[in-house]
């Protein structure tokens, strides 16, 4: 289970070269980009998240417009799944059934999927050299978060399976964070970020930190 503080200590770890490396404009041409992106998705909040779901995979995707040497407006799409902890959530489900509780054999399904489609700003810090790219970056936009159906099958063969059905919610969502990247080309680029994303769900907030390798292609 990973929790704030934990998150920022990752943060820091990621972009602490940035304060080194800040000192001039970096060389970055005008035009536009395309990412993708791919990595994994640490929990954080509510804590039900990290208690009953594994930590996620996710990949990516951005359409960037450079609109001056430091600043980058960009579209982003971002999708993360969360499969089930299937003994965690064994464990918090009661079935009910003749004779009382029922023990449960399995859980099939139970998922989460997060969707973000974000309108995102990167600030690239000014560098000497331009060898690494640091920046920073903040967005805002749709999140929807989506738990699938399960099949519950008891212990019991002769008591038949039970389907909870999931639920999904949509609400406003932000992301921070920032990354680096790395020129390995004239217009390609490899690229390190991550972006705290926090989705204002109905009961409670739900926060995760994707941290994520990917590519830039200028044109």
């Amino acid at each position: 289970m990973i929790r704030t503080p934990a998150l920022t200590g990752l943060l820091v770890a990621l972009l602490g070269p940035v304060a080194a490396l800040a000192t001039e404009p970096a060389a970055q041409d005008d035009g536009m980009s395309i990412y993708l992106t791919g990595g994994v998705s640490l929990t954080n909040d509510p804590p039900e998240l990290s208690e009953f779901w594994d930590t996620g995979l996710g990949v990516g995707t951005a359409w960037g417009f450079q609109l001056s040497p430091q600043w980058e407006m960009l579209a982003a799409l971002s999708w993360q799944r969360f499969p089930a902890d299937e003994a965690a959530q064994i464990g918090d489900l009661l079935l009910s059934g003749p004779g009382g509780i029922l023990e449960i054999a399995s859980l099939d399904g139970r998922d989460v999927t997060a969707i973000t489609a974000t309108a995102e700003m990167r600030f690239h810090v000014p560098t000497e050299g331009g060898r690494v790219l640091p920046y920073l970056s903040f967005g805002w936009g749709l999140f929807n978060l989506t738990t699938s159906d399960a099949t519950v099958t008891p212990a019991d063969p002769g008591v038949a399976s039970v389907v909870v059905l999931g639920e999904s919610d949509t609400a406003f969502g932000v992301t921070i964070g920032g990354g680096l990247q790395v020129p390995v080309g004239a217009r390609t680029r490899v690229l390190l970020d991550c972006a705290y994303t926090v989705g204002f769900t109905e009961r409670i907030s739900t926060q995760y930190l994707p941290v994520r390798l990917g590519l830039g292609l200028g044109f």
